[in-house]
This record gives structure tokens, C-alpha cells and sequence, in this order.
């Protein structure tokens, strides 16, 4: 169980200490901080502040780095928020001028280089320009206009006519302007040159990002601080903060209870209260704690599921993906990164979730026999190792329902355990009961010969979740209810389902990678001696994509059939993460 189990404590003092003891509170670091006055909805965020974040995130993401100074005296935070503001406002509108000359330049670069005479004012003729598609050219030559073709490509002619009014024509036309290619390819030019001069002014300026942070992380101590502040209780005699902290943390409190002068309150939590909820696992499995918290936070009374999803993601990654040389390619990947990865927290808990991930897609690969798209030699120990067959796809689709159902019966599992834990041992007959309905379904579906037993299986178990699902009303309004609850069979049978993704964009890489094979070979066959280059630039190219596609596949859908499907099934309960009142360094 990686939830932290928590104390409630109360601490009172005098308050005429108050500002030394929320400092003192605040470098002791361990307690979340309950709000015991209405205040703290006052509380914003200055905009200030939210500009400084800004130019903050704008440093961080320059593309190189300054040395650092490490002079304090010589340091305005104000002046390099300032300057790194304007040169955000600067860059992007620069960024969005380029790509606005770029998108000109190609619309009238077909037509060549080209400028407009000074024409007087009485002039009536202008000057029209015309995509034309090249099996439509004809509807132009019987036309009675005076035109021009300046160009075509594999679609277009590009044609000017010249007329008094637009003409009436089926084709595309194109606002060129009135500045010629030479003047839009030379202020291009410009942009590009000052763009580059900002970035050289950023990247300046982040010789003070170390400065800057710590002044970012003052103001956050000090926004925090102003929070606790108005969320703690003062007269003119005593000051009372409440707040949790961690069981494991107790002792260290009441040191600091006793060494401040003050008065403290210890209790257990109660099931009427809402605990925040603090995730701690250990570092090998704490990936998951973020593959979680991305979409929920789960309630302090009941479970952890991080762990489970984080196997679970495991599992159904490496199925999707499921080639055993995209397995060790993302391994290798992984390896080379290995090093740089552990310099962040992030990258400490990422790091050994990819290798589980390259490990879980390796071994599905040679269970099924995909090698880059290619099978195992006949008669070799790579095909001995291949358990499955692809193309199989009633076994596929049966393993793929199969790992479905367990993984919404252990959803289920652990919602009856926490209703078990409540005290409410009726209500853990709901959750029995679908697992029962599951099972049954199961047998009835892989057509075991007990169809009599699987039958029994689905009708017990939705009458328990008839009876069972609504205990704390009346029996009338009970059945009313379990009917409510009971309808929900169709979409469990339609979450199960969902697993055969499981199936389909496994196959759908596996295919992919085949086809990709296949191409290679026929250009290789029919340009004998440079057909191989091309037919080694197609295999690159066409793995690299489908790779790259797999993965995107395996994490978005391994997410959703964990955090839509399966969490759908557990108790629907969220909590609020831990916040530490402490200072950042």
C-alpha cells in the first residue's frame, strides 16, 4: 500500500510568535495545512507573479545555455523578467510574421519575379491570377480573355489575365500583393536575421537562471506562506494551525511542538473527514504514481492502484507495440539516455518504466513471432520461442477478452475490499456479483462445455448486483435502484470488448512492419544494385514510422483501457494530493 498513512494534528501557540512559528513551520517541512478561517479564497496570484512563471518557462526552453552567475549584487530579477518578456512578445510575433511571408512567397513564387509598373490612375486593366488545374486549361483557351500561362507544376498552370473586372472563372484565384517575390524573399531574409538576434539576446540572458529560480521560489515561499497565514485561526491571545502530516513524521512534530512552546492535538483520521492523499512507492514502480495522477487522485481510505496500473500499462504497451525488434530498439534508446535521464526526478521515475516497457514489448514479439516485421527462421530456437500466431485471430481476440475481464475483475476485487473495510459486508455482494457475471460470461465464451454452469454463473451474479448494489435505502427503492445498476451489463460487456484494441493495433504493427518488408523487396528486385539503397531508405524510413506510430498507439490507448476502463469499475471516490508547507530550495 503506497498511500502514507496520516495524523491529524492541531498546534497552539501564542500569537505574538505567529510569524516565527509559521517560519519555523514552514522549513520543518512535513505538514499539509487545513484552512481554518474563510480567507482562502481571497487569495490569488498576482500577475506579477504569473509573468515572472512566464519568462521563467521562456528561459528554460532556450536552445542553449549561458554559464551561470553566481553574484548576487549584481542581480535585478525585476530587469530580467522585463527583458525576457519583451523578448517573448518580440519572437513570437516575428515567428508569426515568417510563417505568414513564407505562406505568400509559395503562393506567388509560381508565377516567378515579377514587380508592378507605376500605372496612373485612369488605367482600367488589372492584373488576375489563376490556379488552373491542367485538365480544365481548355475551359480558359475558349474564353475570350487576354491571359498569360507564367508556370506549371504536376497539377497547375498558373495564369494571369489581364481584364477591366474579375473575371467569371471555375478556378482558384491568388491575392499575390503587390510587393514582387524579390521584396518578400528580402524582408523574409530580415525577419530571419532578427529572429536569430533575440535568440542570441535569450540565451544572454540565461547566465541568471540559477538567480532567477531562486528568486522564482522565494516569491512561491512567500505566496505560500501568505497562504497559511490567512488559513490559520488568530486572536489577540492564541494562534491554532490544523493540518496532516505523515504517521512517520509524528515525532519530529512534536520535537518542534515542544522547542516553539506550543500545544498540539493528535488524532487518527476519521471516514467523515477528507485526508489528502500522499503517494509514496518505491522507486522501480513510482512511474505509475504518475501515470495515475494524470488522470485522478485516489481517495486516502481506499487503495493504490498506481502499482497495478503501472504493470498493467506494462502489459498492454508491449502488446500493442509487440515486435521484439521495436522491443530492443526502444531499449537501446532507453540505455543511451539512461545517464541523462536520472538527472531529474521525473527522469529517475521514468527511466525504469521504458525498460520494462522494452522488455514486455520483447517478449510479447517473440511470443508472436515478429521480428521487424519478419517471422522466426523454421526450426530455429527464435521459433521456439513463439507461442502465439498472429493471424490466429480467434486466440487473439480470446486472449485479448481474456486479459479484459481479469483486468475489470481486479477493478472490482479491490472496490468490494474497500467496501469491506467501510464495514459495508452487503454492499461487498455488488462488486462479487459482477465477478461472477464476468466469469460466467468468460465460460460462455471460450465455449467450455459447461454452459449450464456459466448460465448459473450470470444469472446469480446479477441478482446479487440487483439486491446488492443500493443497501443503505428502502427495499422498495432498492430494486429500483440494483435495476439502475443492473443495466449497466451492456457497457461492461461493451468495456471488455474494448480490450480487443489489444489485438487490433497489435496486428496493425505487425502488418505495417510486413508491408514495409514486402515494399523493400519488390523495389530491390526490380532495380537490381541500386534498388538496394532504395530498398534499405523504404526499411529505415517505414520502421522508423511505424515505431514511432506504435508507441504513440501503446501509450495512448494503454492509458485509456488502465484510466477509462478500468478505473471505470473501482470506486469512483477521488481524493486531493498532499501539499507541503515547506520552503523550496
Amino acid at each position: 500500500m503506497s498511500i502514507v498513512k496520516l495524523k491529524k494534528i492541531t498546534l497552539y501557540a501564542l500569537s505574538k510568535n505567529l510569524k516565527t512559528f509559521l517560519n519555523s513551520l514552514q522549513d520543518l517541512g512535513v505538514m499539509h495545512v487545513i484552512s481554518l478561517t474563510n480567507k482562502t479564497e481571497q487569495i490569488k496570484v498576482p500577475e506579477s507573479e504569473r509573468k515572472a512563471k512566464e519568462a521563467l518557462q521562456f528561459l528554460l526552453s532556450a536552445p542553449l545555455r549561458r554559464g551561470q552567475v553566481h553574484a548576487k549584487k549584481i542581480f535585478d530579477a525585476h530587469s530580467v523578467k522585463t527583458e525576457t518578456l519583451k523578448l517573448k512578445n518580440s519572437l513570437q510575433k516575428r515567428i508569426e510574421e515568417r510563417e505568414a511571408l513564407k505562406k505568400r512567397i509559395k503562393d506567388i513564387k509560381p508565377w516567378g519575379d515579377f514587380s508592378y509598373n507605376t500605372r496612373e490612375s485612369s488605367d482600367p486593366y488589372k492584373l488576375w491570377f489563376y490556379q488552373v488545374p491542367h485538365r480544365k486549361l481548355s475551359i480558359l483557351e475558349e474564353c475570350d480573355l487576354i491571359w498569360q500561362n507564367c508556370g506549371k507544376d504536376h497539377r497547375f498552370y498558373y495564369i494571369v489575365v489581364i481584364a477591366e473586372q474579375k473575371p467569371q472563372l471555375p478556378f482558384k484565384r491568388t491575392h499575390v500583393g503587390e510587393k514582387s517575390l524579390f521584396l518578400l524573399q528580402d524582408q523574409l531574409e530580415d525577419i530571419e536575421n532578427e529572429i536569430e538576434e533575440i535568440q542570441v539576446k535569450r540565451v544572454a540572458l540565461t547566465r541568471w537562471l540559477n538567480l532567477y529560480i531562486k528568486e522564482m521560489h522565494r516569491l512561491e515561499n512567500l505566496e505560500h506562506y501568505e497562504q497559511v497565514h490567512n488559513e490559520t485561526y488568530e486572536d489577540d491571545t492564541v494562534m491554532v494551525i490544523q493540518g496532516w502530516i505523515p504517521a512517520n513524521d509524528l515525532e519530529e512534530l512534536q520535537t518542534f511542538a515542544y522547542k516553539n512552546h506550543a500545544a498540539f492535538l493528535v488524532e487518527e483520521p476519521q471516514t467523515s473527514e477528507t485526508p489528502p492523499t500522499l503517494l509514496k512507492n518505491k522507486n522501480l514502480f513510482s512511474a505509475g504514481e504518475n501515470l495515475l495522477t494524470f488522470y485522478t487522485v485516489p481517495n486516502y481510505f481506499e487503495h493504490d492502484t498506481s502499482t497495478i496500473i503501472f504493470f498493467s500499462f506494462i502489459l498492454f504497451f508491449g502488446m500493442i507495440l509487440g515486435d521484439a525488434g521495436y522491443g530492443i530498439l526502444l531499449g537501446i534508446a532507453t540505455l543511451i539516455f539512461y545517464k541523462k535521464m536520472q538527472q531529474s526526478e521525473t527522469g529517475k521515475r521514468f527511466a525504469p518504466l521504458l525498460l520494462f516497457l522494452s522488455l514486455a514489448t520483447t517478449l510479447w514479439g517473440m511470443m508472436v513471432g515478429s521480428y521487424f516485421g519478419t517471422p522466426p527462421p523454421e526450426n530455429s530456437w527464435l521459433s521456439a520461442l513463439q507461442f502465439f500466431d498472429i493471424n490466429d485471430y480467434d486466440t487473439m481476440m480470446k486472449i485479448s477478452v481474456f486479459i479484459g475481464a481479469l483486468h475489470i475483475i481486479i477493478a472490482n476485487i479491490l472496490k468490494a475490499i474497500d467496501l469491506s473495510r467501510e464495514k459495508n459486508r452487503l454492499g461487498v455482494l455488488a462488486p462479487m456479483g459482477w465477478i461472477i457475471s464476468i466469469i460466467g460470461g468468460l465460460l460462455f465464451y471460450i465455449q467450455v462445455d459447461m454452459q449450464t454452469l456459466s448460465t448459473t454463473f450470470m444469472l446469480s451474479g446479477m441478482i446479487l448486483v440487483l439486491l446488492f448494489s443500493a443497501i443503505d435505502k428502502p427495499w422498495t427503492k432498492r430494486i429500483f435502484s440494483g435495476t439502475a445498476a443492473l443495466m449497466q451489463v451492456t457497457t461492461l460487456f461493451g468495456d471488455i470488448l474494448s480490450y480487443l484494441r489489444l489485438f487490433a493495433l497489435g496486428l496493425a504493427t505487425a502488418s505495417m512492419g510486413m508491408a514495409f518488408n514486402q515494399l523493400a523487396m519488390q523495389v530491390s528486385d526490380t532495380f537490381p544494385g541500386i534498388g538496394v539503397l532504395f530498398a534499405l531508405i523504404i526499411l529505415i524510413i517505414g520502421h522508423l514510422l511505424n515505431f514511432t506510430l506504435g508507441i504513440v498507439s501503446g501509450v495512448v490507448h494503454g492509458l485509456r483501457l488502465n484510466l477509462i476502463e478500468f478505473l471505470k469499475y473501482d470506486s469512483k471516490k477521488e481524493g486531493y494530493a498532499f501539499d507541503t508547507f515547506k520552503k523550496k530550495e
